[in-house]
């Protein structure tokens, strides 16, 4: 532990929670820390290769916006870097498309702009309280263990990491019954892409549902996507499913690994053989790590729940919004439960979610909120996870400057604080 740092704040994770919540802190005036575990920036949508930005509006023809904010402002920067819009994102409103890689440079620039000290190739091992603060300890993945003092802590690892080392109280998906199914996410090149989008998802689905059924493939889900990107010739595949795995399991998130790129090449195969313009194509990308879509879920002050969804609930409390349908990618099941949001079709996201229960300088952003399993299926998405990091980052700029903890800050003031910046509330 040769080397310490000292910070106002420290984001653990750089997926798109985490990314916001460290901007949305160090633009606050916080000397602020992010650490994620791979050399890049973010998680799911770069390591992968979720190459679409969901969640930003409403479905629909009308698509109305519902996050705004640091997250739509790298969603302009994607734009004006030759990314794309798709009107039809399977129900959850317009979507984003860009290139996986090109966006690991523009959030590397975007952190470093806002001044964010990064500790890449890092894990969080251990969390321990100060008399104000925390102390967490590091592993690096060549130079042993380090330490980071913070007088504040976002939890955006997806997972609960640090809040579990911390000593937040969680439910484990896993353990409930309910973990969605991982995907590894790959792109083929070598495809006829006018020809093989000329088949609808509706006969696509079909088509792997008998190929399935006759025992020639072995494809566990039926009705994943292929979605044009920005390269000619390039297909991305969201549509391999491994279920029945806790990822909070090294040894079990090791042999979904194995299997998820074993049914990439199933479905390649299939694909090959099939599908009308794919009969040249060849991988050319696969996720650096299986897709999580669930593992800890922590008990907060507030819990988003499925009525919350079903009914389009919004109140003063909320710091985020969301307009995505409950997308849930059943354990053991072939197919994904879709449900659209109630009401005017928005719900919101309450503060109190975002802070564990008896922590009080800790909050969690993105997919580990305070959230039921139907609830979480909705909110996951990069848009929501961009929201709730910049409401965590700025809570903890407040929290700083009127001597608040987390569950006693000023709701009000931080609402204004979101929407001042660009927040849509």
């Amino acid at each position: 532990m040769a080397v310490r740092y000292d910070l106002d704040l420290l984001v653990c994770g750089g997926g798109p929670a985490g990314i916001a919540a460290a901007i949305a802190g160090a633009r606050s005036g916080l000397r602020t820390g992010l650490v994620e575990w791979h050399g890049f920036l973010g998680g799911s949508r770069t390591a992968v290769g979720v190459d679409t930005f969901y969640g930003f509006w409403t479905p629909g023809e009308e698509a109305r916006p519902v996050v705004g904010g640091i997250g739509l402002e790298i969603v302009e920067r994607v734009l004006a870097a030759g990314a794309f819009r798709r009107m039809n994102t399977y129900g959850a409103g317009p979507g984003v498309t860009y290139d996986t890689e090109l966006l690991k440079l523009q959030l590397d620039e975007l952190a470093l702009e806002a001044d964010v000290q990064l500790h890449y190739h890092s894990i969080v091992i251990g969390v321990e309280p100060l008399e104000e603060g925390w102390l967490v300890e590091l592993a690096g993945a060549t130079s042993g263990t380090r330490q980071v003092t913070a007088r504040y802590l976002i939890d955006a690892t997806g997972d609960a990491t640090a809040a579990g080392h911390a000593g937040a109280e969680f439910t484990n998906a896993y353990e409930e019954g309910l973990a969605q199914g991982l995907t590894t996410i790959f792109f083929m090149a070598g495809v006829d892409v006018e020809t093989a989008m000329s088949v609808s998802h509706a006969e696509r689905s079909a088509m792997i549902a008998e190929a399935d059924r006759s025992g020639a493939y072995r494809l566990p889900r039926h009705e994943g996507s292929l979605h044009r990107t920005p390269h000619p010739g390039v297909l991305q595949a969201n549509i391999v499913r491994v279920s029945g795995i806790d990822a909070t399991d090294p040894a079990a998130l090791t042999r979904a690994e194995i299997e998820g790129r074993k049914q990439a090449y199933e479905y390649l195969r299939f694909f090959r053989d099939r599908l009308p313009g794919c009969e040249n194509a060849y991988i050319i990308w696969m996720s650096h790590q299986i897709g999580i879509r669930e593992t800890r879920r922590i008990v907060g002050l507030a819990k988003v729940v499925e009525s919350d969804v079903l009914e389009g609930r919004r109140d003063d409390q909320g710091i985020a919004l969301c307009a995505a349908p409950i997308e849930d990618h059943k354990a053991n099941s072939t197919d994904t439960r879709w449900q659209h949001v109630g009401g005017d079709g928005i719900y919101s996201i309450p503060y109190g979610s975002l802070v564990p229960r008896g922590l009080d300088s800790l909050w969690v952003a993105g997919r580990c909120i305070s959230a039921s399993h139907a609830a979480q299926a909705s909110l996951r998405n990069a848009a929501q996870a961009f929201a709730t990091g910049e409401a965590a980052g700025r809570a903890a700029a407040l929290a700083k400057e009127t001597g608040s903890t987390a569950a006693d800050l000023d709701v009000a003031e931080l609402r204004r604080r979101i929407v001042e910046a660009g927040g849509i509330l």
